[in-house]
């Protein structure tokens, strides 16, 4: 695999590579401004005809998330394009890991989990509270902070209900392990669409 470049983002600098994958790279970085810690996820160019779309989840992630203001829910803080064509999005940086990272070192306890439940639960009433549905509730989404916080992330796939509709009705967005069987259908999703994928994660 060749080394992952480090792009140049006005106001941020990029200090370590955290992780990489199919859709892109995520960075440990700084914000120059005020040497806040953040973590920067940039997109990778080459979707080739599914580019526009990838780019257009970005910017609906920016902003559905950037207002967020609830312990349980990662908080966008920057995004944008850079000169190369390359979304990127500027987070609040959460030491720890992810969920499913955690399920593959170990089963957790009903003790373990009840927490976790808990304040997933709390999130989700809070996003739901503003007209959105998540609709990819799963453990790589699911942050297990150090402070022994957890966080959903990721609101890529979110709806909207006054946002212009990106996936076409009857098309399926998700993770088919803890779907909904509404959105295995490609039919209109509610909060209870999450309520649905809680309990299956």
């Amino acid at each position: 695999m060749s080394p992952v470049k480090y792009p140049k983002i006005d106001g941020y600098r990029l200090d370590e590579l955290l992780g990489q994958g199919g859709q892109g790279a995520v960075f440990g970085g700084t914000r120059l401004s005020d040497g806040r810690k953040v973590a920067i996820k940039v997109l990778c160019n080459d979707f080739g005809e599914r580019q526009g779309q990838a780019i257009t989840r970005f910017h609906r992630e920016i902003a559905v998330s950037k207002n967020f203001a609830h312990a349980n829910v990662i908080r966008i803080l920057d995004g944008g394009l850079l000169p190369n064509g390359q979304a990127f999005l500027a987070m609040d940086f959460l030491e720890g890991e992810s969920l499913f990272a955690r399920l593959m070192k170990k089963c957790l306890t009903t003790e373990e989990v009840i927490p976790i439940y808990l304040e997933l639960a709390e999130a989700l009433d809070y996003i739901h509270a503003q007209g959105l549905v998540h609709r990819d509730i799963k453990p790589a989404n699911v942050w297990l902070c150090k402070d022994g916080r957890t966080v959903l992330l990721d609101f890529g796939l979110c709806f909207v209900s006054d946002i212009t509709r990106i996936t076409k009705t009857g098309n399926i967005v998700g993770t088919v392990a803890t779907m909904a069987p509404e959105q295995i259908q490609g039919v209109k999703v509610t909060p209870q669409t999450d309520i649905y994928s809680l309990g299956a994660t």
